[in-house]
């Protein structure tokens, strides 16, 4: 007797890829680079890039207050867990131009948002814009491990069905919950 299957099988995450904050940065410069050279986009159109990721329409808008932006670009000086975010493999067709989904963002685009916006001074973190970083303190910010999924779905129902999983899981503290009240 075969027995049914009663829970699911688990979401294929693809690939973990353990990067750095320089990733980002790398794929930004990709981006930007086939950009002034009119070449197809490393994330397809979108309407909104961040970091050279394109962000699917279904995404919310940024959310994050200037406080929550600061924390985390705090949390990567200070050497704490990032979490992770979550890209779509890029694949090309015919003509080089990259398959829809190809290099999405689809979990992560506050704290992508974030390291970007930091990265173009508008706000400093210890009291210190980027700009006014050496090169070494760059090198170690850049050097902060924030890993990262790599799936391969092609199927925008499963990915909007993954989006909502992760984007909608956790329950905010409250102000009062805090442990350094």
């Amino acid at each position: 007797m075969e027995s049914e299957q009663r829970i699911p099988k688990q979401i294929d995450l693809g690939q973990h890829r353990d990067t750095t904050v320089y990733f980002l940065k790398s794929t930004l410069d990709e981006h930007n680079a086939h950009a002034a050279e009119g070449k197809p986009l490393l994330s397809g159109p979108a309407d909104r890039y961040v970091c050279g990721f394109a962000i699917p329409d279904f995404q919310r808008p940024l959310v994050w207050t200037r406080e929550q932006e600061v924390a985390f670009i705090e949390s990567v000086w200070l050497g704490l867990p990032l979490g992770t975010y979550t890209v779509h493999e890029m694949d090309w067709g015919p003509g080089g131009k990259p398959y829809r989904f190809s290099g999405m963002l689809i979990d992560g685009q506050q704290r992508l948002t974030t390291i970007s916006r930091y990265w173009q001074d508008e706000f400093p973190v210890f009291d210190l814009y980027w700009s006014e970083l050496t090169k070494t303190e760059q090198r170690r910010f850049y050097g902060a491990k924030f890993p990262h999924f790599e799936i391969e779905l092609w199927d925008e129902y499963k990915i909007r069905d993954l989006y909502d999983r992760m984007a909608f899981g956790g329950t905010p503290h409250e102000e009062h919950q805090r442990a350094s009240r």
